[in-house]
């Protein structure tokens, strides 16, 4: 039997089958590592891989908005209006709504008419006092009474001689 350099159990002379002896029993260990299986594919990525990536780059995210912002209001401020108009309400208009006609001139000439409702309501503290009055008459009327009753009584207590 020819030796490869591997240890191997060898008969001497004077021994039976039974009686062997070992030669030499050094032993080399290679250790692998530990190999992980593939991680599968998942097709694609998934809400919260992208959420980690947009909190990771918050700050890109933030200036790319602003630089969009900014850009969107200086573009907005630079164009040229193309139709503006202002119009005056006097303060005793009745409440409803209204027909505004507006047209476009030229050289005398009508080139485009538009027709828009305007709803004129009360607001602020106007607006409170009538709803009270609509929706709570009796009451309305009845404190409006006191009310009366006790402004003209302080007046007259404000007013009166003391000589």
């Amino acid at each position: 039997m020819p030796d490869n350099g591997h240890p191997s159990l060898v008969p001497t002379e004077e021994s039976t089958a039974l009686d062997l002896r070992r030669r030499s029993t050094d032993l080399s260990t290679h250790v692998l590592p530990p190999t992980a299986p593939p991680p599968e594919d998942d097709e694609g990525l998934h809400f919260r891989d992208l959420w980690r990536i947009v909190v990771k780059r918050k700050w890109v995210v933030f200036a790319v908005v602003l630089l969009a912002l900014a850009t969107a209001l200086v573009s907005t401020m630079m164009q040229t209006p193309i139709y503006r108009a202002t119009i005056t309400i006097p303060s005793q208009v009745p409440v409803g709504t209204y027909t505004a006609e507006t047209f476009m001139v030229d050289d005398g000439k009508v080139l485009a008419a538009a027709t828009r409702d305007i709803q004129i309501s009360k607001s602020g503290f106007e607006r409170y006092v009538a709803l009270a009055a609509r929706r709570h008459s009796f009451l309305y009327g009845l404190i409006s009474v006191i009310l009366s009753l006790a402004l003209g009584w302080a007046a007259a207590a404000g007013f009166r001689r003391r000589f």
